[in-house]
């Protein structure tokens, strides 16, 4: 935090009115030669007017880098804000399964008398002949690999055509045609009704059967059908670790009335063979329905790069703690499948690490775009976001790192049964940024440090009495209402640029914090340089000064939670007063 105003403010005062500069103000071109420029203050000290400073809006005290990574926000609250780096999207898949005719067979049917025909000369007597075929006439099975992201099975979504056809013609001159055909198929294939063709037959769906009536022997029929499921709930199908095998039955029930029989012999009927062709010797599924268990490579979530770190932030003894730093990720998951990430924050300051958080449990959610805000605390969560509470977040930060790197473990969920397309590859990409408002947590502090220079060029020729020292006291009531505490120390420095002992710098006295960020509270501030050893201020260059910002102080009530704000938070300097004691002469002749 750049508390410039104790430059700005605070130290002119100190040096316009105190004595170093009282000497600075003589002109050197007059001709002082006959003039005696002896000059003395008396030990009982000369004290100057008191004054009072405008309000001093943080906006004003602050200085933030260009580009950094502390903005301000369209509130004029102070943010620490860096977008993470780009991430290539994850592509889970499962290849297609193939389920491949292996061993399937077919069979003839032969036509049978199901009830008796008598004939005396060439007239029928009795009951007609009825005539009829039942068996199984395709016998199927199919195998295929089963991919081991595949967990369970319950439909899969095909797409391929099946032609059926029966051949009755070898009993063309024996019966003329049969009066019902039912050609039932495997429960486990599920055809289309919108893309079922066939001259007369009617696929009935629940039943898995396709029926004709008063079909004619004399030429080959049957139906062409788009094959669009396969259930992996039903009889014949067997899924196991690496395989899966669909065995079923291909039957046919048809029946021949005495009104359709040509022949005059019964024995000219029974035996008469039917055949059948089923021309589809595989199976590609696409799609399916279960629970499956795709790889998501997203072992990287991004990386934050921290450039820009204002001087308040840098210090040695700074304690990032802020009270509650959020980071925002936002998943995209094409998936009819949702996911759980288990992540890992790791920040790193010169390649050495600095800390490390777990993020574990991160739920994706399947068919969109899950917003995700990693916190500290369940407030504040902007709109669309889940909040995920990480109570050590803040450690990322506590000193600024050079980069924060997110990797992550992402496992599909696969107790969920869901729609899975094979072959095809989703789309899962992650987005992150930190977003942490600067907010005070109870261990925060802050460091700025500022040197004010140049005095040695006005004060190096000062003569300082024997029996007296030198001091210049500064006082001051300074009105704060920003939300953390501020304890200010000095210390005198040389012409190098280096701290010498021979002036010291009293500061005493805290500036208390607003406890609403709202009410500005008064604290009397006291500055003392004085002369240590006789000649020790002819050394003196110049001060450097400290400030530290804290949310708790001395035993006083902790003040976190409050962003600070550039426009509402400020400080005012009222009834400052300088009063320089001890006797000092200089002369110019």
């Amino acid at each position: 935090m750049d508390f410039n105003v104790f430059k700005t403010r605070l130290a002119t005062p100190l040096l316009v009115c105190g004595a170093f500069l009282l000497f600075g103000c003589v002109n050197n071109d007059y001709d002082s030669s006959e003039i005696d420029l002896t000059m003395g203050f008396g030990s009982d000290g000369l004290t100057l007017p008191t004054s009072s400073s405008a309000e001093i809006p943080l906006a004003d005290i602050l200085d933030l880098e260009e580009h950094g990574s502390v903005k301000l926000d369209a509130d004029s609250n102070y943010v620490f804000h860096q977008a993470g780096g780009t991430v290539e999207a994850a592509h889970p898949q499962i290849a297609k399964i193939t389920l491949q005719d292996n061993g399937s067979v077919s069979y003839k049917l032969k036509l049978e008398a199901l009830s008796n025909a008598k004939r005396h000369g060439k007239a029928r007597v009795g009951i007609p002949g009825e005539y009829g075929a039942k068996g199984v006439v395709q016998k199927l099975h199919y195998e295929g690999h089963k991919p081991a992201e595949v967990k369970e099975l319950k439909s899969a979504k095909v797409s391929a055509t099946l032609h059926f056809q029966v051949d009755p013609t070898a009993l063309k001159n024996a019966v003329s045609e049969f009066n019902s055909i039912a050609i039932y198929l495997p429960k486990f294939l599920k055809l289309s009704n919108e893309q079922f063709t066939s001259t007369t037959g009617v696929y009935d769906a629940n039943e898995s059967v396709v029926r004709f009536t008063n079909v004619s022997t004399a030429q080959v029929f049957g139906f062409t059908a788009s094959v669009n499921e396969i259930d992996f709930s039903a009889q014949g199908v067997s899924v196991g670790d690496n395989e899966i095998t669909l065995d079923g039955n291909v039957s046919i029930d048809a029946t021949v009335s005495g009104s359709s029989v040509i022949a005059d012999n019964p024995a000219d009927i029974v035996g008469k063979e039917i055949s059948t062709t089923m021309d589809y010797r595989q199976f590609v599924v696409e799609g399916a329905t279960g629970k499956f268990d795709p790889t998501i490579n997203l072992s990287d979530l991004g990386t934050v790069k921290v450039t820009g770190v204002p001087d308040f932030l840098t210090d040695g003894n700074v304690v990032v703690d802020l009270d509650n730093p959020q980071i925002l990720i936002s998943l995209d998951n094409d998936m009819d499948l949702a996911a759980n990430v288990d992540g890992v924050l790791t920040a790193y300051k010169g390649g050495r690490k600095l800390a490390v958080v777990d993020v574990n449990d991160l739920a994706i959610g399947a068919n969109g775009t899950t917003n995700i805000c990693i916190c500290r605390a369940d407030k504040n969560v902007p709109a669309g976001y889940t909040a995920k509470v990480v109570g050590n977040l803040s450690d990322l930060i506590k000193t600024i790192p050079d980069e924060i790197k997110f990797s992550a473990v992402a496992k599909a969920d696969a107790s969920k049964e869901c729609t899975f397309a094979l072959g095809h590859a989703y789309n899962v990409t992650p987005r992150y940024e930190v977003n942490a408002p600067i907010a005070f947590g109870p261990e925060a502090q802050i460091v700025y440090k500022d040197t004010i220079d140049g005095w040695n060029k006005d004060i190096k020729d000062m003569d300082i009495t024997d029996d007296n020292d030198l001091s210049v006291e500064l006082t001051a009531n300074v009105q704060n209402s920003v939300p953390a505490y501020l304890k200010v120390s000095a210390i005198a420095i040389g012409v190098d640029g280096k701290p010498i002992n021979d002036v010291v710098v009293d500061v005493k006295g805290d500036i208390a914090a607003s406890e609403d960020g709202k009410t500005p509270v008064t604290s009397p501030l006291t500055v003392v340089i004085r002369q240590a050893v006789k000649g020790g201020i002819n050394k003196l260059e110049g001060l450097i000064f400290t400030a530290t910002g804290s949310a708790g102080l001395d035993g006083q009530p902790s003040v976190t939670g409050i962003t600070l704000n550039a426009r509402k938070h400020n400080l005012k300097v009222d009834d400052l007063k300088v009063t320089i004691k001890g006797k000092y002469v200089a002369d110019f002749n």
